[in-house]
């Protein structure tokens, strides 16, 4: 697709949203099922139990009901990879192959099927030296693309590369899964990457801030560093090395298919003298091992079709399920399973099997990871492999039929798993100290379940059984197992209200202090966007109680213009914007407004688009959920009710205005010079008029079906 000016604010955004289906780009995070018109899912943002996480594809929005959050494409990026408006742009716009040229910069390398990019000098274009201050993400994300590419390059093509070859042929690997994996090599000369960047400088200091350069410790005179030429000196050039050089590369991407890390293996015969077989990515601003999965970017759909996910514990572990036909499996980055990869796969699947080399550091990992699939609730089971095999040379000896048969038999469920494992070697009839030890490990595990498993729940069933194997098998009354079950989970009730530095799965939440206001021509400054849109704090828009929020006048007027966005011109002409005594509402007039004066209709889709600010998306939202419940859209289809609904829009601002005017009225003939009798017959003449008026609007809206209470406050 063609390059696009970033100061084209407008048809930018509407191009990204129109190339960027949000059912698509949610499912990279969350595993889908469609419900009737929309698709659901479970939330990333909490504990979700049963899908609460709704997307609209008709809207193009979603909505998760217990976070009380939505909105639409963009929102949804902002959350996931927390980054601002600008930030989820640049990453729809990449993932939809849509170059972004902002001013005063250069456009970015073409992308290739793997989202690296071409090229001969980099990951840039031009003078990129005089590029300052912090390196985003985008720039992270190009640079390690273009890096995957020439490792991958090097390794199908380089002389050199023979011996990483050798060993991926030795280990079974096909070179289909070379190629979908794409599978790397760096050379062993420290400078490789260095050399195709130019030597240019900013080049190595994006290269080093990706986790791909280090600086090294060798003695160089750092007198001679200016750090201002574009280019390195010879002497700078030794400063640096390649951190994965003489290694076999497996990339690391995320689920939107970027390449976040990389992940390196020593060669058997290699001449390096490193004590470390495996080496990774250090943390970067676009990688944490903690939150990443090794295959998940291509698992996804394997996960989908299957309803499970295997874990393994290695990339050929990986490689080799996917190439013996378990596309649902993902690897763990070197590191033991952590809670929040087991958060992550819940997204996509209810049913885990990790499965563990079968030698004895394998059951001692096992040991380690229990207690994050028991906490969040997951049907998890561990397969432990027979022998010392792991997973690759268990299928390269035995093949796809006699691993399936494994899973499907010798898995464990995971508290079967932990009876078994703790249990183990212990005389439970004799040793009573050591029963006592084991029956407390199993019920700490039990105890991180979540309590709020209803009475139909799978979970809630386990859990019984597990009890009551517990009670059984070491002589426990029932009662006294329970009870101690419960003072387990006080304990652990008590440490999890501890305080905890810099933790938060929640969602993320706009700066309140900011100001809202819609976008709008390039050629219109912010400061005069403010004073047209009449911009309000975001706050207002957080407190629901707040009588600023919209009342039921307002929000009936915003359901009849986005359930028939036609009828706005005359709806506005006959409702005038003093009546609105919220913010929000004043603002969305004058842009409906604005809008129809360049010619084109206030739909929903084009007002959503003009906003950044989540909270003034999720009001909108609101507006479209009650539209959707009373099933406006298709009864305003109908002329008779359309025009039916407009007078009741209509007799309620009127109402409003007299209810304004009334006391205005009145207070001014108590203050006017006339005579006692004369003052009190007007007086009457003013409360009859309003009655009788009063009255005329309440039997209009006795008919109104604006009349349920959408969540707001109302008058």
């Amino acid at each position: 697709m063609g390059n696009i000016l970033a100061n084209s604010s407008l048809d930018l955004r509407e191009r990204v949203r129109e190339s960027s289906d949000i059912v698509s780009i949610v499912s990279q995070y969350v595993s889908l099922t469609q419900k009737g018109r929309d698709f659901v899912g479970r939330c990333p943002w909490h504990d979700d139990r049963r899908p609460s996480l709704t997307v609209n594809p008709d809207r193009q929005t979603f909505k998760c009901w217990v976070c009380d959050i939505g909105g639409d494409v963009f929102s949804f990026i902002m959350q996931m990879e927390g980054v601002d408006f600008r930030g989820a742009l640049k990453i729809l716009a990449d993932h939809a192959g849509i170059d972004i040229v902002p001013k005063r910069s250069f456009p970015r390398k073409n992308v290739t099927a793997h989202g690296s990019m071409s090229g001969e000098n980099g990951p840039f274009n031009g003078d990129v030296a005089s590029d300052a201050g912090e390196i985003d993400k985008s720039t992270l994300y190009n640079a390690l693309a273009w890096a995957t590419q020439k490792y991958h390059e090097v390794f199908l093509n380089d002389p050199e590369a023979e011996g990483a070859r050798a060993y991926i042929r030795n280990r079974g690997i096909s070179e289909e899964m070379v190629r979908r994996f794409q599978i790397g090599y760096a050379p062993l000369r420290s400078d490789f990457l260095i050399g195709l960047s130019g030597n240019n400088r900013r080049r190595v200091q994006v290269l080093e801030a990706a986790g791909i350069l280090t600086p090294g410790s060798r003695n160089v005179d750092e007198t001679f560093f200016d750090g201002q030429t574009a280019q390195l000196a010879p002497w700078e050039i030794q400063r640096y090395y390649d951190r994965f050089r003489g290694r076999v590369l497996f990339p690391i991407r995320d689920t939107l298919n970027r390449t976040v890390a990389l992940g390196g293996r020593v060669l058997p015969d290699s001449p390096l003298n490193s004590p470390a077989k495996y080496v990774n990515s250090p943390e970067t601003r676009v990688f944490s091992k903690h939150k990443m999965l090794y295959g998940l970017d291509l698992a996804r759909s394997g996960i989908r079709k299957s309803q499970r996910v295997i874990i393994t514990e290695g990339y050929t572990d990986c490689v080799m399920a996917h190439q013996f036909g378990f596309p649902e499996t993902v690897a763990v980055l070197g590191t033991a399973l952590g809670a929040e990869h087991v958060r992550i796969l819940k997204r996509f699947a209810d049913r885990m099997i990790l499965v563990l080399d079968g030698d004895a550091a394998g059951r001692k990992r096992a040991q380690e990871v229990l207690g994050f699939f028991v906490a969040q609730g997951v049907d998890v089971a561990i397969l432990t492999l027979p022998g010392n095999s792991d997973p690759c040379e268990f299928l390269l000896a035995n093949g796809s039929e006699a691993f399936e048969s494994l899973l499907s038999t010798e898995a464990q469920d995971v508290m079967d798993y932990a009876f078994d494992t703790y249990t183990d070697g212990i005389d439970l009839d004799r040793d009573i100290v050591a029963s006592t030890a084991a029956m407390d490990k199993l019920l700490a595990v039990l105890a991180t379940c979540p309590t709020n498993a209803s009475v139909d729940d799978p979970l809630r069933m386990r859990i019984e059984k597990a009890l009551q194997r517990i009670a059984v098998r070491f002589r426990v009354r029932d009662d006294l197992v329970r009870q101690r079950l419960s003072e387990l989970r006080a304990r652990q009730t008590r440490s999890a209200y501890e305080p905890r530095a810099n933790e938060s799965n929640g969602p993320r939440r706009e700066n309140e202090d900011r100001l809202v206001f819609p976008i709008g021509s390039e050629d219109e400054s912010e400061m005069e966007l403010r004073e047209k849109f009449e911009a309000f704090p975001e706050r207002i828009l957080r407190d629901k109680e707040s009588i600023l929020m919209p009342n039921r006048l307002e929000m009936s007027f915003l359901e009849a213009w986005f359930a028939c966005p036609e009828i706005f011109p005359v709806l506005a002409d006959r409702v005038p914007c003093d009546l609105f005594q919220s913010p929000a509402l004043r603002q969305l007039y004058l842009l409906g407004r604005d809008v129809q004066r360049h010619g084109e209709q206030p739909q929903f889709q084009t007002i959503m688009l003009r906003y950044e600010s989540d909270a003034m998306k999720q009001l909108l939202l609101a507006v479209e959920d009650a539209i959707s419940r009373k099933n406006l859209n298709e009864l305003m289809l109908d002329e008779e009710y359309r025009n039916s609904l407009l007078e009741q829009v209509v007799a309620m601002a009127e109402k409003r205005k007299c209810d304004r005017e009334e006391p205005k009225q009145v207070n001014a003939l108590r203050e006017a010079k006339i005579g006692s009798d004369e003052a009190q017959r007007k007086l009457l003449e003013v409360a009859n008029y309003f009655r009788a008026r009063q009255m005329r609007q309440n039997n209009v809206e006795s008919k109104t079906v604006f009349m349920d209470d959408d969540g707001l406050s109302h008058d």
